[in-house]
């Protein structure tokens, strides 16, 4: 699957926030960014979620919240692969934090929690439990009871209890307006490439960059390093070969371009703590369970 970066369903300037609701098999979409912040609930299925360069499992009940610019994607286990896939996502808008209402005494746990340094955040079941029919319950409402509930949820997200929520990866950095199409065409040749050996000249020559200024440009808007985001990414794709496939790790590390093995582990662990085998024998046992 071909991974595109782009800003999907930008916010209307007159909204508070859109929804959108889903109860199908639904294509899992490839990687994108919106200008803003997204709520987003996943429910009856399971997969590998990669959000900014955090890429993690998520299971039946996933409840997150993905900031603005941040790049994501969703990818279901073939297990379920045809099983209707119910989710709401909720957008809202990138500047709240710093709305005037929001300084006031009841309104500083949301502030507190979308003015974080991360990429999104992760919340347990037990809150997915609590809120989870009020945000089905979102995309049939229009006005103030729209909005009112809107908040309720949130409030209840902010005053979560330490151990039912946490940050997901490190923060993306604010990008110039004339760097999107630059930033864009960047990803798009790594993730159209990240098979082979790319440079920071290749890159340079697709951009009309220096090396020089490819890295420093590249860190700033993505917030990790080239070599970073390309290992990360391809580590993604070889999770998915991993659980999907029975190709020996060898064959999957060189189809996606990964040479060295040492690393490749290393990296592994530190996403997923356990070994590709690991992986695989947990992933298998909980299919035939």
């Amino acid at each position: 699957m071909k991974r595109v970066l782009n800003d999907l369903t930008p916010l209307p300037g007159n909204d508070l926030f859109i929804t959108q609701y889903w109860f199908d098999k639904q294509t899992d979409p490839p990687l994108h960014f919106h200008e803003d912040y997204m709520l987003s609930l996943t429910l009856n299925v399971k997969g590998t979620r990669v959000t900014g360069q955090s890429v993690d499992n998520f299971t039946e009940k996933d409840l997150i919240i993905i900031f603005p610019r941040v790049p994501h994607c969703y990818k279901r286990d073939e297990a379920f692969a045809e099983t209707n896939c119910e989710a709401v996502a909720v957008q809202f808008s990138r500047d709240m934090p710093n709305w005037q209402i929001f300084e006031t005494e009841s309104m500083l746990p949301i502030r507190k929690m979308l003015s974080q340094p991360v990429a999104g955040l992760w919340f347990a079941e037990s809150v997915v439990d609590r809120v989870r029919d009020r945000l089905l319950q979102l995309p049939g409402l229009r006005g103030f009871a729209s909005a009112s509930l809107f908040l309720n949820i949130l409030n209840d997200l902010a005053t979560a209890g330490p151990d039912e929520t946490g940050p997901i990866g490190a923060p993306y950095y604010e990008m110039q307006p004339d760097g999107n199409a630059r930033i864009n065409k960047i990803v798009q040749f790594v993730e159209g490439n990240y098979q082979r050996k790319i440079s920071l000249e290749d890159i340079g020559e697709e951009v009309g960059m220096s090396a020089t200024s490819v890295c420093r440009f590249f860190k700033k808007c993505m917030g990790i390093t080239f070599l970073e985001y390309q290992n990360e990414l391809r580590l993604s794709f070889i999770y998915q070969d991993i659980i999907s496939t029975d190709d020996s790790i060898k064959d999957i590390l060189e189809r996606h371009g990964f040479t060295n093995y040492k690393l490749f582990r290393r990296m592994f662990f530190e996403h997923f703590k356990a070994s590709p085998t690991e992986v695989r024998k947990m992933h298998d046992a909980k299919k035939n369970s």
